[in-house]
Order: structure tokens, then C-alpha cells, then sequence
């Protein structure tokens, strides 16, 4: 093996820590930053494995991201719907032409518990993503290494 190639597969033990880090304290931010660079430098280093793990980190990371700016929207969307209820006249004051025209908006609102609730799934189910693409890469870097060992 190469010495700048020995160097980057080295180096994972120290990556892998802070990983693992990141994942524990779920910072998306950081999960989906490291899958970037995993994903681009795998591959200058010829290990394709190690970019696909990359991009899977850094899919299910945005996934946790995405979910948050949504709950964002809603809840400031939640705070103007708030603050302009007070100017809205009572629905049996509203023409029937209003009422259609907002309930489009009532139904996007839902349930907070029903929102919550599934946000918190999709968040549970992208956060156990990311664990299991962290198991395999520490998998895989594994497996490098015995070669490495090997050869």
C-alpha cells in the first residue's frame, strides 16, 4: 500500500471517534459534513466503499436536517396563524369563498400530536440509519486494516 494511502486509512481510527461523537450527541450538521468528505475522499484514495458510505451518511443526515427546517416552518407558520387569529372574524362571519380558500391551510397545519409524533418517528428512523451506516463503515475500515495487516 501506498504511504499517502496507508496515511488516510490510518487516520480512520481518530475519524471514526469522531463519528461516533456526532452521532451521539445527534449533530446532523457534523454527520452530514463528514459523509461529504467521506464521500469525496474515498474515492481519491480508491476505496468506492468508503465514498457510498459517505453518501449514505450524508443522505440520512440531511433527512434529520429537512424534518427540522419542516418542524421550523411550522412552528412559525403556528406563530403567525396565532397572532393573526385575533383579526380574524368568526368562521360564521367569514363568506363561504374564504372558508374554501383556508382550508387548504387548516389541513396542512394538522394535528401538533399527530406532527410531533411523526417527526419523531422520522427523526428515530434516520438517527437508526446513521447508526447502521456508521456500524458498516467501522465494518469496513476494519477490513481495510487486516489487509493492510496482511499484506
Amino acid at each position: 500500500m501506498e504511504d499517502w494511502i496507508r496515511e488516510y486509512v490510518e487516520g480512520f481510527e481518530a475519524k471514526l471517534a469522531t463519528l461516533r461523537t456526532l452521532v451521539a450527541d445527534r449533530d446532523a450538521a457534523g454527520v452530514k459534513t463528514f459523509g461529504h468528505r467521506l464521500k469525496g475522499s474515498g474515492a481519491t484514495y480508491g476505496f468506492e466503499v468508503l465514498s457510498e458510505i459517505g453518501e449514505l451518511l450524508e443522505n440520512a443526515a440531511v433527512a434529520v436536517i429537512d424534518n427540522a427546517r419542516r418542524r421550523d416552518a411550522r412552528g412559525a407558520a403556528a406563530a403567525v396563524a396565532e397572532t393573526s387569529d385575533a383579526a380574524t372574524p368568526p368562521p360564521d362571519e367569514r363568506p363561504p369563498a374564504a372558508v374554501a380558500k383556508n382550508l387548504p391551510n387548516a389541513l396542512d397545519a394538522g394535528s401538533p400530536y399527530v406532527e410531533s409524533s411523526g417527526d419523531h418517528l422520522a427523526d428515530a428512523a434516520a438517527w437508526a440509519d446513521i447508526e447502521s451506516i456508521y456500524a458498516r463503515l467501522a465494518g469496513q475500515i476494519e477490513e481495510i486494516l487486516e489487509e493492510d495487516g496482511a499484506a
